[in-house]
């Protein structure tokens, strides 16, 4: 279901090209250098089936593609598929993703991509953003790359029909104003031009 999302990206992605350089700063900063992105099932790509594989292009690298940037050795993609900020039974926390890859990858701008397993999962706001905090104060600590927070793109109303407990909204708010307290840069998943109805 999650290639739904990917397809969308790809419909979009002259929107995203024209989007992109107003909403990070610096773009010229991305030529020859490096990154990272970490994620859920939408950075990794996932297409159902097993073993799960990755979509080909994958978010990260319609991403980086926009910014001029390219994947082959400069580019990593760390993003785990069913990822989320706090602990889930079964899901792999986003935190120790990046602890385990931050130092070797050593990347000039780091991309964090998740939320929306927290949301699925009816994580408590409260619980998400102490969740949330405890990635970024790691991040702000030990990071000394450029961080960039994607918060997650609108939902496909024909797949997510489950009703949940919280606004996504919410989550998405919670990114925000976090990435402001600790000065990384927040981009919103909703302007990248994905259509809940598409």
């Amino acid at each position: 279901m999650f290639i739904i999302w990917i397809k969308q990206l790809r419909i979009y992605k002259k929107k995203t090209e024209d989007w992109i350089p107003t909403i990070v700063k610096h773009r010229e900063t991305f030529h020859d250098s490096t990154a990272t992105f970490y994620g859920d099932s939408i950075a990794y790509g996932h297409i159902s089936g097993s073993p799960a594989t990755a979509a080909d292009p994958s978010f990260p690298t319609l991403f980086v593609t926009c910014l001029g940037m390219t994947m082959a050795g400069r580019t990593w993609n760390r993003a785990v598929s069913g990822a989320s900020y706090t602990q889930i039974s079964g899901r792999t926390r986003i935190l120790d993703t990046i602890t385990e890859n931050l130092v070797s990858d050593n990347s000039d701008h780091l991309f964090i991509y998740a939320g929306v397993n927290d949301w699925a999962s009816d994580v408590i706001p409260e619980d998400f953003r102490a969740a949330v905090k405890e990635t970024f104060e790691y991040l702000h600590t030990n990071n000394n790359g450029n961080v960039y927070i994607i918060s997650p793109i609108p939902v496909d109303k024909d797949v997510w029909t489950t009703t949940y407990r919280y606004d996504l909204d919410i989550y998405r708010r919670i990114l925000e104003e976090e990435s402001i307290l600790y000065g990384f840069e927040y981009i919103n998943g909703v302007d990248l031009g994905i259509s809940q109805e598409n």
